[in-house]
């Protein structure tokens, strides 16, 4: 850590060229190997990971009519799951001047605010409305379900929170708070759940409990009526080694009890249809009446082709 003049400068927090000078740097420190860029003209010592939160203040320092973090940095520094930003999305007054910077996305508005990690930021509630609209529906599905998982909101909330989303927004907003659902543990498990689901077959039950070997347990996704349970397992092949005799004696208990259970990976998410049709095969083994495959999986599932040899 450099030594200054300024008792009150931290580097370890994002500061300014100005900072820097009033506290006696000199631009080769802000260029050398001890000092990082976080935005253009906004630095943090090198031996910071430069996290979400810190990214945030970074840019109300460049933007300082900003009120508040918002959209996928909200999100980011929520710890919910959405795709990564190279931006800095930031909250302004309705009524403020527009700003254009490098690395940062400003919005126009007002929302409900919250604190965290000492940054203000719009609630999961808002933040789930405001990034909804721009990110494809099953990641506006995934959000949710984490906003509920977290406990930063009950489905009954979210939906109602949804229903106050105006424009043209609203609709994607609302079309993915009917589907969130609560005890939904993993993004996987969302887009697993919804590839059945665009296929036309039936909802399944979430966290379905089930006395299997004489032991509790409980299934990702099930359908009871038929006895078939649909689980991801996306653990690495170290972790799957480790786990290997738990989960065939798993698999044993369940199969005494007639229940099927069917495993699908991450990269057998990669051929969804082929995903379908084992899940449409055991329900209609077990007797289950399912309506035509429908195409609407194909609108929110990519394919990886295989390439013919």
């Amino acid at each position: 850590m450099p030594q200054t003049s300024a008792p009150g400068f931290d580097p370890r927090q994002p500061f300014t060229r100005a900072d820097a000078s009033a506290a006696g740097l000199t631009w080769r420190y802000l260029d050398g190997p001890r000092c990082q860029q976080l935005l253009p003209g906004v630095f943090l010592d090198a031996d910071v990971v430069p996290t979400p939160a810190l990214l945030a203040r970074a840019g109300m320092l460049l933007v300082p009519t900003a009120e508040a973090a918002c959209h996928l940095t909200a999100a980011e520094i929520l710890e919910l799951p959405v795709p990564l930003s190279d931006e800095v999305h930031l909250l302004l007054p309705p009524q403020a001047a527009r700003v254009r910077r490098k690395g940062i996305r400003v919005h126009h508005g007002t929302r409900r605010l919250s604190i965290r990690e000492g940054v203000t930021i719009t609630t999961a509630l808002e933040t789930f409305g405001d990034v909804a609209p721009d990110v494809s529906l099953v990641e506006a599905v995934v959000l949710g379900d984490a906003v509920v998982h977290e406990g930063y909101a009950t489905v009954s909330a979210l939906t109602r929170a949804a229903a106050r989303v105006s424009g043209g927004a609203g609709q994607r907003v609302r079309a993915a708070a009917e589907l969130v659902r609560a005890r939904v543990i993993s993004p996987r498990e969302t887009r697993l759940r919804l590839l059945l689901l665009f296929s036309g077959l039936p909802e399944p039950v979430i966290a379905y409990p089930v006395t299997a070997g004489g032991r509790a347990r409980e299934l990702d996704t099930a359908y009871p009526e038929w006895r078939v349970a649909v689980e991801y397992d996306g653990r690495h092949h170290v972790e799957r080694d480790l786990q290997w005799s738990e989960d065939i004696e798993r698999r044993e208990d369940l199969n005494g009890e007639q229940w099927n259970l069917i495993t699908v990976t991450g990269m057998q998410m990669w051929d969804p249809e082929r995903v379908i049709m084992r899940v449409r095969r055991a329900l209609q083994s077990a007797g289950a009446p399912l309506p035509p495959i429908s195409q609407e999986w194909r609108r929110h599932f990519p394919t990886r082709r295989r390439s013919r040899r």
